[in-house]
């Protein structure tokens, strides 16, 4: 990161702006989000499709303890979408993606993660929207949110986060 300095120059613009900023990053890369939540702490940064670990292995670690570590920042947040192309695209089922919802879940905490579609690269996996949506639906829900937590993860955090004045 520190032979990069024209993105810190440019996360600072983000910063300054109050412009919110998505990383796209693998699991090797995840050590670095610590290193720029603390040197940017206004702005707000989300981990899209949960770094996409590598759900197919059924590989935890070290996916797990740096998701930890990204999660004690409380301007880092986390979007639970992307895992069924992670998975085995022919056959994943919900028990492949629970433990790694559970995790973003207990780390982030529901007003920290939110959900996204990952349309249409989502087609690779499943042929529907709806049945990929049903899925993160029941993994987050069996994670026993509450009614709340539910409308967090699934509209509330995006609609924050993104400032895009949603009602209802």
């Amino acid at each position: 990161m520190a032979s990069l300095p024209i993105v810190y120059v440019d996360l600072g613009i983000l910063e300054k702006r109050d412009i919110p900023f998505d990383l796209l990053l693998r699991p090797q890369h995840l050590k670095h989000v610590p290193v720029l939540a603390e040197k940017f702490p206004r702005l707000k940064m989300v981990i899209d499709h949960i770094a996409k670990p590598y759900i197919k292995a059924g590989t935890l670690d070290p996916w797990r303890q740096d998701i930890t570590a990204a999660a004690k920042f409380p301007n880092v947040y986390c979007k639970i979408s992307g895992m069924v192309t992670e998975a085995d695209m022919e056959n994943w089922k919900l028990a492949d993606l629970q433990p790694y919802v559970q995790h973003v879940i207990s780390a982030f905490s529901a007003e920290r993660c939110m959900y996204g579609s990952d349309w249409p690269v989502l087609k690779l996996a499943s042929d529907s929207y709806a049945n990929v949506h049903s899925a993160y639906f029941e993994c987050v829900k069996s994670c026993g949110c509450s009614d709340q937590e539910l409308q967090s993860i699934f509209r509330d955090t995006a609609n924050s986060f993104y400032k895009l004045k949603l009602e209802g």
